[in-house]
């Protein structure tokens, strides 16, 4: 092989690793556009799988789409609901406490166990809400194959409002 013909292969390699290099990460940025990432942290004690978290970006493009919209619930304190919520949220009260879950399981009796419901608090950091774990795993005792819990790493505050997500007072 000639010294001109190696040298052209080993351009095309660097050339094409470059590319590479500059491609996969907007692929990865792409991806958690839509997935949880994975710096989502999971404990054993979680009632909820990775496939189980759905992100504030994808939950707020659900919303604008005109097909079915999931039905959201908020879980946590109503001095934050009357604060502000997502548009048309059903709010049944903290699920931390026994009066929470029992709205919770009264406003879901009738409804269908294949039903996309997504359930979210954003009273505090994400590992350390009340809320979210016992009212996750009362809908999925309930039958319920679609529920998610909507992923709000530090306050619903900031993780939706500032992000100028729609919201309703």
């Amino acid at each position: 092989m000639s010294k001109i013909k190696i040298l052209q292969i080993r351009l095309f390699a660097i050339i094409i690793s470059s590319l590479i290099i500059m491609i996969l990460p907007a692929c990865n940025k792409a991806q958690n556009k839509t997935s949880p990432p994975e710096k989502v942290s999971i404990n054993k004690s979680d009632p909820w799988t990775t496939s189980d978290i759905i992100m504030p970006e994808t939950l707020n493009a659900e919303l604008k789409n005109d097909k079915e919209k999931p039905m959201v619930i908020q879980i946590g304190f109503k001095m934050l609901y009357d604060q502000s919520h997502i548009p048309n949220a059903i709010y049944t009260g903290p699920a931390s406490i026994n009066k929470g879950i029992v709205t919770l399981k009264d406003t879901l009796k009738d409804v269908n166990r294949n039903k996309n419901i997504v359930l979210y608090c954003g009273c505090c950091k994400w590992k350390e809400c009340p809320n979210i774990r016992p009212a996750f795993k009362t809908v999925k005792e309930m039958g319920f194959k679609n529920a998610k819990v909507l992923y709000l790493k530090n306050t619903f505050m900031i993780d939706w409002v500032n992000k100028g997500y729609a919201e309703t007072k």
